[in-house]
């Protein structure tokens, strides 16, 4: 043995093969085996540091390399006295070799080198370290100890019960939670040894049954300083019991020590009873028959469906212990969904007092979901759940707390009643927990089984309460499309929506049958407002829309309100707009072409409102948005207004009226597209009168409609011509906003339109003033922004001559000095055109009406006044020869015309109409040539005169000479006349 003096190196040499041992993980078998021999002969030196550092060496090579059976046999030999002569030290310092002593023993039971012929000096070793007074240290090792003996290959009942004896009270009284955290798992080990728990649980159930052990259970519990540890013991005695826990009298009284935890006040005791729980959750799904015991099933849900959440870490626990149960039930869990699954949706995704279904969370996001999904550590937990209730087996988004299912959850019957609560759920998680790929997984199960639902009651008809699940889908989606969603999850709930919108049923989606609660009409309705919402970025083909759009059929009148609200209404995107306007015009267009060749009857019924907005909404888009829908308009309005006519209380261009007076009240208006539709609305409308009213173009007597004045000409407008005054007034907005809007399209189509409407039929005077006036002002603008010398120009001078007609076929009844006046805009815009000299000659010829002074320089005088001497002239050399006409030389002339009452008994108020010009009329040469031929039919004096002499006078030869110049004698001096116009 060393003196004092040779201690000291040897503790430094062995400090240092220490530290060389932790910086060199291998170590020759040669070396270590020396080290060994030397290492187990100082570990028994009195000296407590030569001892501590020799048996420091000593584990780290017995953990390293298991030993030889010769040396394990003798380390194991002196180790065991060693450790009981340590503990019998009194002073702390010389139990500082304790620690390391244990360590190497366990290195050695680890190894298996534990006779089992000996079990008491170990359980002798263990008691005394687990007593009271002892460091923690000390005791984790003792624990630890044990545990190593249950990993032994060689460890047994035999060797094992006894450990589990000791370790079982350590549970209930040790005040350091390291040790008993400790001694749990190690129990744990030692029951899962072949053997052990069948040798042990005689005594656990003879400690349960006699009362005193639950009764300090019971009362350890409550005390939060050992609460947790009492629970601690409570599940494994509820483990180590198994089966037989499950007798009556036995459960009731395990199940009276955890009531007061999951009620207390304090949030680790409730945390640690839900942990505790798991063991009766595991318990009872271990006899594989818990379905059928549905009071048990209720037993165990019981404190889950409780309000006793308290913190997050509770709330966590709660719900791993409810997946347990859940997982646990394996193909069972369909049968059982009302009892354990409805109540776990709720409890994680959506309460039942503020469901998405109830409008309790469609709107505000960071209120969306239940408890678990409103914890952001526990939402990956929930979302990985509701995948696995949705689509078992699925592997993405998976969570290691939450196992994997292989077998359906959810099943016909199961989808009919709790649908909404699953779409619910889905669209909650997708709100709260949002991922790439995740709205595909989630929703495309439910599409799948709103198909199913449909297909097996497509032949039973979809009653109200049959079609509520996939209303309750519907709703969810919508809640979902609302969101402000990132874009890839977004396209992915639309894609998922147009799927489904291509599966429903026609005569679902139209349905009134199955109204929408709070949405105001059916299904399609909607569907329409909710993909409508799409935002302007995200692709969309419009596919849904169409399809919806065009599944109504016979009802596209019954439904045109709503429509024609959804398009003018924000809820529909501005992209989408002229799609589902194109839609609604073609479907409309179809039924009534159908109606009218069916039975010719009224396809638009008494109110052309809906029809009238209809046809308004797309000219109120940008001109590129309603360019190319133009065509389809044209189609619709001329379709609409052969079924108008029909009607046969309407007034005539009741159709145009409507559809007018909504485009004067659109704000912007596209001027382009408004002149097109004015140009169809003018080349239709009822423009004549017959006996004495209005007919349509069917011949249908229609009844005028009242007077709504705006100013004071349309006031005039509306009393006179009412079924012009709204296209009227139309063209003059449109034509006072041309300076901005002006495109050769646009003036074209004005142009055309004042053409159209100058042939007009107006009965009173005032009508016919202001419409020259209004026609008037509209050419005016029109002259001024068309370019000189284009095509369009000459487009508004042909509309410029319809308006110089109208004034020259109603000029009786008009004032000349007011249609100077009135027209003034057009004689400035375009003074030497040839409409402004036939409306000088139409106003000045018959009257010498007093020119106003800013026109007088327009006038055009040599031309026009060589035409007033002429006509003049010819009215004085009449007037001297009042009893020769040259209509019948000889005859009295016929008396003349009394004056006509109603212009006022003046005969200058009639319309002077100049003859022809005099003159031989030019002949082309084909005329001449037969003139010049010899004839058959002229007579035989004729004939024989000779050819020479007939060439002399012509070749109408002398007789016809002198016949002319007789008639000419007898007519006298021909009269000069004005130019033809």
């Amino acid at each position: 043995m060393e003196t004092d003096t040779e201690v000291a190196p040897l503790v430094k040499y062995y400090e240092k093969i220490a530290r060389h041992l932790q910086e060199r993980p291998a170590v020759a078998e040669k070396e270590a085996a020396t080290l060994l021999k030397r290492a187990c002969a100082h570990a028994q030196h009195r000296d407590v540091d030569l001892s501590r550092t020799a048996l420091t060496v000593l584990g780290v090579l017995l953990h390293r390399r298991a030993p030889p059976a010769e040396l394990a046999t003798e380390v194991s030999g002196w180790l065991l006295p060693l450790l009981h002569q340590l503990l019998r030290q009194p002073a702390v310092e010389a139990r500082r070799p304790l620690v390391r002593a244990l360590w190497c023993l366990e290195a050695l039971v680890g190894a298996g080198h534990l006779p089992e012929e000996r079990p008491e000096p170990l359980a002798q070793l263990v008691r005394t370290l687990l007593r009271a007074g002892m460091p923690s240290a000390v005791q984790i090792r003792a624990v630890t100890l044990v545990r190593r003996v249950a990993g032994s290959p060689a460890a047994g009942p035999t060797a094992l019960v006894p450990l589990v004896r000791l370790l079982w009270p350590v549970l209930l009284r040790s005040t350091m939670p390291a040790v008993a955290t400790e001694a749990e798992e190690t129990v744990r080990a030692c029951m899962a040894v072949a053997g052990v728990q069948a040798a042990f649980t005689g005594e656990l159930l003879a400690m349960a049954t006699s009362g005193g052990y639950l009764a300090q259970l019971q009362e350890a519990v409550t005390r939060p300083e050992c609460g947790a540890q009492a629970l601690t013991a409570w599940a494994l005695l509820v483990d180590c019991l198994g089966a037989r826990l499950q007798s009556t009298a036995l459960i009731n009284q395990v199940l009276q020590v955890i009531q007061a935890p999951f009620r207390s006040n304090n949030n680790e005791l409730r945390r640690r009873s839900f942990v505790a729980w798991r063991s009766m959750v595991n318990n009872f799904l271990a006899s594989g028959r818990l379905h059928e015991n549905p009071k048990r099933l209720k037993l165990l849900i019981t404190p889950l469906t409780q309000g006793n959440t308290g913190r997050p870490a509770v709330a966590v626990e709660k719900f791993r212990v409810w997946w347990t149960l859940l997982a646990g039930l394996g193909p069972h869990l369909s049968a059982t969904f009302d009892t354990t699954t409805e109540p776990f949706l709720r409890f994680c995704f959506v309460p039942a007092d503020k469901g998405l279904a109830n409008g309790g969370g469609g709107g505000a996001r960071d209120r969306v979901g239940g408890v678990v999904l409103q914890l952001a550590d526990a939402r990956p937990l929930a979302r990985a759940a509701l995948i696995q209730l949705l689509s078992p087996g699925c592997r993405q988004f998976a969570a290691e707390s939450v196992a994997a299912r292989e077998h359906e959850a959810v099943t016909g019957a199961v989808f009919a009643r709790h649908a909404a609560l699953l779409a619910d759920s889905a669209a909650a998680c997708l709100l709260r927990a949002p991922a790439d790929g995740l709205a595909e997984v989630l929703l495309e199960p439910l599409l799948d089984w709103t198909t199913r639902h449909l297909e097996s009651q497509a032949s039973l008809g979809l009653t109200r309460e049959q079609g509520l699940p996939v209303t309750a889908v519907l709703r969810a989606l919508d809640t979902l499309l609302a969101a402000q969603l990132e874009s890839p999850v977004a396209e992915q709930v639309v894609i998922v929506a147009d799927r489904l919108v291509a599966r429903l049923p026609e005569r679902f989606v139209w349905s009134s049958l199955h109204q929408m609660e709070g949405a105001g009409g059916p299904p399609a309705l909607f569907l329409l407002r909710s993909l409508g919402r799409r935002p302007s970025g995200e692709p969309s083909g419009g596919a849904a829309l169409s399809r919806l759009v065009r599944a109504l059929g016979a009802d596209a009148l019954r439904r045109l309100p709503e429509l024609v609200a959804l398009l003018s209404g924000a809820e529909l995107a501005e992209e989408l707009r002229p799609l589902v306007w194109h839609d609604t015009a073609e479907t409309l267009l179809e039924h009534i072409e159908k109606t009218q060749e069916v039975d010719s009857g009224d396809a638009l019924g008494h109110d052309f409102g809906p029809v009238s907005a209809l046809l308004a909404a797309p000219l109120s888009w940008p001109p590129p948005a309603a360019g190319p829908h133009l065509h389809t308009w044209s189609r619709l309005y001329c379709a609409a207004r052969v079924a108008a006519e029909l009607v046969a209380t309407a007034p005539p261009n009741a159709l145009a009226a409507e559809v007018a007076g909504r485009l004067r009240a659109a704000a912007p208006l596209a001027v382009p597209a408004a002149a097109h539709c004015l140009r169809v609305m003018a080349e239709t409308a009822l423009l004549k009168e017959t006996d004495g009213a209005p007919r349509s173009g069917t011949g249908s007597p229609l009844k005028r409609r009242g007077p709504s004045p705006s100013d004071a000409s349309a006031a005039v407008l509306e009393a006179t011509v009412p079924q012009l005054a709204p296209l009227l007034l139309l063209l003059a907005d449109l034509c006072s906003q041309l300076e901005e809007h002006a495109t050769p399209e646009a003036v074209a189509d004005l142009a055309e339109s004042v053409r159209r409407l100058s042939g007009a039929h107006v009965a009173a005077a005032p009508a016919t003033a202001v419409l020259v006036q209004t026609l008037g002002a509209a050419t005016a603008s029109l002259l001024q922004v068309a370019a000189p010398n284009s095509p369009v120009r000459n487009k508004v001078l042909s509309a410029y001559e319809a308006v110089v007609g109208l004034v020259r076929q109603r000029l009786s009844e008009l004032s000349p000095t007011a249609v100077l006046a009135q027209l003034a805009p057009l004689l400035e815009a375009a003074p030497a055109a040839e409409p402004s000299r036939r409306l000088w000659h139409a106003v000045l010829a018959p009257r010498r009406p007093a020119v106003p002074e800013h026109l007088a320089p327009l006038l055009p005088r040599r031309r026009l006044m060589e035409a007033l001497s002429a006509e003049k002239e010819r009215r004085q050399r009449a007037a001297a020869s009042p009893n020769k006409t040259a209509m019948s030389p000889g005859r009295p002339p016929p008396p003349a015309a009394p004056p006509s009452p109603a212009r006022g008994g003046k005969e200058d108020t009639f319309v002077v109409i100049p003859p022809s010009p005099a003159g031989p009329r030019p002949l082309t040469e084909h005329q001449r040539e037969v003139r010049a031929a010899p004839r058959d039919s002229i007579p035989a004096l004729r004939r024989s005169c000779p050819a020479g002499l007939r060439g002399a006078y012509g070749p109408e030869g002398c007789g016809s000479r002198c016949r002319g110049r007789r008639a000419r004698r007898r007519r006298g001096p021909p009269a000069q006349s004005p130019p033809v116009d």
